[in-house]
């Protein structure tokens, strides 16, 4: 094991020095994207809550509320890997905060909670996402379709939008949002 490790350590080096474009180990977020890399040699600083924004209002109850959309969403995701199907049936039979109407959010109310300017760990990564918000992995599922078989999804570590088979699940999350007041 030893050995593996050390084997795993130079051969980083090695492509880190030569701009290695295809690296011969997996990521350790999903192992079926052979060839990409997570860095941790990257100094970040932690935000606090208060000089981030006061954007999202934390209702107390496992909600927030955007001030500025009127949206109300879950503060953190399902905490497990979960296809698109399911991500939509669990939103559909969520019961949170005194509310059963929730859905899945769009691509487009995902980005909004993008922040750059904050780091939360998570899935080994780190996520970049408005607080109150905690998020067990950087994948989370979109309402949005990208056909009949696929979806979109936001990646909350580099915050880029992707289409993926409805059927994949292992490191995809979902947050779940509703109009608020109603």
């Amino acid at each position: 094991m030893k050995q593996i490790c050390f084997l795993k350590l130079i051969l980083i080096g090695i492509c880190l020095l030569t701009a290695c474009p295809n690296p011969p180990f997996n990521n350790p977020v999903d192992p079926s994207y052979a060839g990409s890399i997570t860095t941790t040699s990257v100094t970040t600083t932690s935000v606090t809550p208060t000089s981030v924004t006061t954007r999202f209002a934390d209702n107390g109850d496992g909600t927030a509320t955007d001030s500025e959309t009127g949206l109300m969403w879950t503060k953190s995701d399902n905490d497990y890997g979960i296809n698109w199907n399911d991500s939509e049936g669990y939103c559909r039979n969520l019961n949170l905060g005194g509310h059963r109407d929730w859905r899945m959010g769009t691509i487009d109310e995902l980005e909004e909670l993008y922040l750059v300017e904050r780091d939360d760990p998570c899935c080994g990564n780190t996520c970049h996402i408005y607080y109150p918000f905690n998020l067990s992995c950087t994948w989370v599922w979109s309402s949005t379709k990208g056909g009949s078989s696929s979806a979109w999804h936001f990646i909350f570590y580099d915050g880029t939008r992707h289409s993926h088979s409805i059927d994949a699940s292992r490191v995809f999350r979902v947050l779940c949002v509703r109009r608020s007041g109603g």
